[in-house]
C-alpha cells in the first residue's frame, strides 16, 4: 500500500483546539457555561456570573485569553470579557507562546496578543506541532517549517507532503521519494531515498528503500537498517515478523532479534506461540524468541486452547 493511502495532513477546519497547549486559567478560575438564553458565558468555581452569556461557543482560557464563536465567526476575549480580538475570523487556534493562528478569507495569518499581524493572511493550511513553537505551513501547494517564537522559516515552503511524526521530525516528500528530517535545521535524518512506508506500531515505521525494508522510530532514529525482504507486526503480538534472503525471524520493535532469519515460515502468534518452520520441520516459539518445542514435525497446526495438532511417521 502506497504512502498516500497510509499518510496524510489533516487539514484544520476545527477552531476550539489547543494543539496541544496547557491551558493556564485566569486569575480566578472561569468555567465555560451555557446560559438559559442558549448562550455560553462563563462562571467562577462558585457558579457567579462574570462574563455574560452571548456567545454561541466558547473554549476555555488559555494564557489568560479565550476563543469565542459568535454566529459563524471567532474571536478572543481575556479574563475580564474585553474584546482581545474581534469576531471576524472564520477559524483560530488558540494562543500558545503569545500568537495565535487567524484565518480570514480562507487563508491563515499569524496574529500577536494585541491582534497585530505578524504574517500577513497566505497560507491556505496549517498544523501546529504540540509542545512547540514550530507550525508547519502551507503556501502554493508546498509545506514549509516556520518558527512562530522566532518569526522565521526553519525550511522554507518546499514540500509536497509533511507528516508530523513527533516533536523533533517529520516525514516530507519533494518529489516522489520520502525522508525524514529534523526540526532544528531541516537535514535529514533519513534521505530522500525512501519509496514507500508503513506504521507497524505508534511509534514504529518501516520504510523501503531499493527494494528493502529497514524500521525507524517517530524521532528518526534508525532502529534496524534496510536490509529485510519484509517486516510484519502479527496480531496479539508485540514482536515482528521479518524476511530475510527469503528466510523468516523474530525482533522486536526496538530492532532486538530475538530468533535470526533462518526459518522457511513463522505463522501468526496464538494460543502464546508461534509457529516456526525449520528445514521442513514444524516446531513452536515463544514471543520472546525462545524455542520451546524443537521443530521436529512433519506437520503441525497453531495453538488453541493450549493444544496443536501435529503430524508424524504420517500419524
Amino acid at each position: 500500500m502506497k504512502l498516500r493511502a497510509l499518510l496524510f495532513i489533516v487539514g484544520l477546519s476545527i477552531s476550539f483546539s489547543s494543539w496541544g497547549q496547557k491551558g493556564s486559567n485566569c486569575p480566578e478560575d472561569l468555567i465555560p457555561k451555557l446560559g438559559q438564553n442558549r448562550q455560553y458565558g462563563y462562571v467562577t468555581l462558585f457558579g457567579e456570573w462574570r462574563i455574560n452569556p452571548i456567545y454561541t461557543k466558547v473554549s476555555p482560557f488559555v494564557e489568560n485569553k479565550a476563543v469565542v464563536q459568535k454566529g459563524l465567526s471567532y474571536g478572543v476575549i481575556d479574563c475580564d470579557g474585553n474584546v482581545i480580538l474581534p469576531p471576524n475570523y472564520e477559524a483560530l487556534t488558540n494562543y500558545r507562546f503569545g500568537k495565535i493562528w487567524a484565518k480570514k478569507n480562507g487563508l491563515w495569518g499569524l496574529l500577536d496578543s494585541r491582534g497585530n499581524q505578524l504574517l500577513p493572511h497566505q497560507f491556505t493550511e496549517i498544523n501546529p506541532i504540540a509542545y512547540t513553537e514550530l507550525s508547519w505551513v502551507k503556501k502554493d501547494n508546498l509545506w514549509g517549517l516556520f518558527n512562530e517564537e522566532r518569526g522565521s522559516f526553519i525550511c522554507k515552503p518546499q514540500y509536497k507532503i509533511a507528516q508530523i511524526m513527533s516533536e523533533n521530525a517529520t516525514l516530507v516528500q519533494v518529489d516522489v521519494n520520502f525522508g525524514v528530517i529534523n526540526h532544528v535545521n531541516c537535514n535529514y535524518l533519513l534521505p530522500l531515498t525512501i519509496t514507500n512506508v508503513k506504521k507497524l506500531a505508534p511509534h514504529t515505521i518501516t520504510y523501503k528503500i531499493d527494494g528493502k525494508w529497514g524500521i525507524f522510530n517517530d524521532e528518526g532514529k534508525i532502529i534496524a537498517n534496510p536490509e529485510y525482504d519484509s517486516v510484519n507486526v502479527k496480531y496479539g503480538a508485540d514482536v515482528l515478523i521479518v524476511q530475510k534472503d527469503g528466510l523468516f525471524g523474530l525482533s522486536t520493535l526496538s530492532g532486538k532479534q530475538l530468533l535470526a532469519p533462518e526459518y522457511s515460515l513463522i505463522d501468526d502468534y496464538s494460543g502464546g506461540f508461534f509457529k516456526v518452520v525449520h528445514k521442513g520441520k514444524t516446531g513452536y516459539a515463544n514471543r520472546l524468541g525462545k524455542v520451546f518445542i524443537k521443530p521436529s514435525y512433519q506437520e503441525g497446526s497453531s495453538f488453541l486452547n493450549k493444544t496443536a495438532i501435529v503430524k508424524n511417521n504420517g500419524k
